[in-house]
């Protein structure tokens, strides 16, 4: 939202991170997607429409359940390859 008052719900820290590793930063209306193996399993395969993937499955969930799924949500992934 902006307000200040947000700042105390942030976690920061460091991490190393290896090849084939994922980095997931994300807002709270994506937290209960991490449960999900579906959801997950998109980041593994890493499609080349990820993006749309991801929007398909989010609506998807938000149908069924609204009080779950359906509240903003933000995510930023990243994969690190293997190379």
């Amino acid at each position: 939202t902006g307000e200040e008052a947000a700042e105390r719900y942030l976690n920061a820290g460091k991490l190393t991170v290896s090849p084939g590793d994922l980095v997931f930063l994300y807002t709270d209306g994506f937290e209960r997607y991490f449960d999900l193996p579906d959801f997950i399993e998109l980041f593994q395969h890493w499609p080349p429409n990820l993006k749309k993937e991801l929007r398909r499955f989010s609506e998807e969930k938000a149908r069924e359940n609204g009080a779950l799924y359906a509240h903003d949500r933000t995510i930023i992934a990243v994969k690190f390859d293997k190379d």
